[in-house]
């Protein structure tokens, strides 16, 4: 995920900066200077842009409009040092902004807030507590290989971790052993994944390595990836159930359901 920050008080901003810097799927973006972000963003997209209150209104006039207009899902949040700046945010048609100045547990917050926001903003949703589905547009990703759907499945049972082929075969293919025969198996079904995701325009999330398959787990709308990541804000997404058309999907069911209890446990 691309982050800008276009501050013209970058130095105030160190706390958010350090923040979001820990987690390495972000690639942060600083800019000082306005027009050096513009002409930035006029060739590549950023999914999540802290913008200075403080800069003249034609300057967020001209941004804030280039973004809503070429990366309508881009999300907007303003920075300022002081909640009178934003009174009147709502004429930048941005909805989210944070102090400089906020403690370490609010920037925090606001970053999950930002974060799901930016995921449902997404046309592709994961679905893994029930049955394994992606759905891109409103609709149901339909696999054309039934091993291929199972093996992105346990890609995102590993969140962010590369599935080798030898565990690959271990849990598609039970009891086969591990020989050339299973290795075709296991390099068709990744090319059949990277084949359809490339139909649907979705093919920047799942990778494939010398070390195995992955899938990127930032700025993807994932129930697993939002509880797992959250369990206090993300509860009621978790229904008891999980991967359940595939018997590997247990284990993470037990883990999953411990994190529950213990919510319950603790609010009760």
């Amino acid at each position: 995920m691309k982050v800008i920050i276009c501050d013209n008080k970058m130095s105030e901003s160190a706390p958010l900066i350090s923040e979001l810097e820990k987690d390495k799927e972000k690639e942060v973006l600083k800019f000082d200077n306005a027009d050096n972000c513009i002409d930035f963003l006029t060739h590549i997209k950023a999914e999540l842009i802290f913008l200075s209150v403080e800069y003249e209104n034609c300057i967020h006039e001209k941004i804030i409009g280039m973004l809503h207009e070429n990366y309508p899902e881009s999300v907007i949040c303003l920075l300022g040092s002081s909640e009178e700046q934003f009174i009147n945010v709502t004429k930048y048609k941005c909805e989210y902004f944070l102090k400089r100045s906020s403690e370490n547990d609010e920037i925090i917050r606001v970053l999950d807030i930002l974060e799901l926001i930016t995921a449902r903003n997404s046309d592709m949703k994961i679905v893994t507590f029930g049955q394994f589905n992606i759905i891109v547009k409103n609709h149901p990703l339909n696999f054309h290989n039934s091993k291929a759907k199972e093996l992105l499945a346990l890609c995102i049972d590993k969140r962010g971790s590369a599935v080798s082929c030898i565990e690959a075969i271990d849990d598609l293919w039970p009891g086969r052993e591990y020989d050339e025969r299973s290795k075709k198996l296991y390099r068709k079904a990744v090319l059949s994944i990277s084949m359809t995701l490339n139909e649907n325009g979705i093919n920047d999330f799942f990778f494939n390595s010398k070390d195995g398959c992955l899938v990127k787990t930032e700025g993807v709308n994932c129930d697993y990836f939002l509880f797992t990541k959250n369990p206090e804000r993300y509860i009621s997404l978790f229904n008891e159930n999980y991967m359940s058309d595939y018997s590997w999907g247990e284990k993470t069911l037990g883990r999953l359901t411990s994190i529950a209890n213990k919510y319950y446990e603790k609010s009760s």
